[in-house]
């Protein structure tokens, strides 16, 4: 039967500790980066549906919301923002 000695065991101790530290900052750091993400595209959707909502709004003055210049129009902004816009009656 080997003895360990006291330098490894201080060794294996300390590497352990080291290890864990890391695993908890990696956690926090995930945690705190997944929720500021899911701000950011919030903020972001949010940006973009109030802006969408107030050019249907005048487009919708002139024209009916079934018509074909504004599916035209609602399809060519909802391709470039990314989202999907949905339209129905009041």
């Amino acid at each position: 039967m080997k003895k360990t000695t006291l330098y490894f065991r201080n060794f294996i101790n300390n590497a352990l500790i080291v290890m864990l530290s890391f695993v908890i900052l990696g956690g926090i750091f995930t945690g705190t980066s997944y929720q500021l993400l899911l701000r950011q595209q919030h903020e972001s959707l949010t940006t973009v549906s109030g802006q969408l909502v107030r050019v249907l709004t005048a487009f919708s003055n002139a024209w009916e919301l079934a018509s074909f210049p504004v599916r035209i129009i609602t399809k060519s902004l909802g391709s470039a923002s990314h989202v999907n816009i949905l339209v129905t009656d009041e």
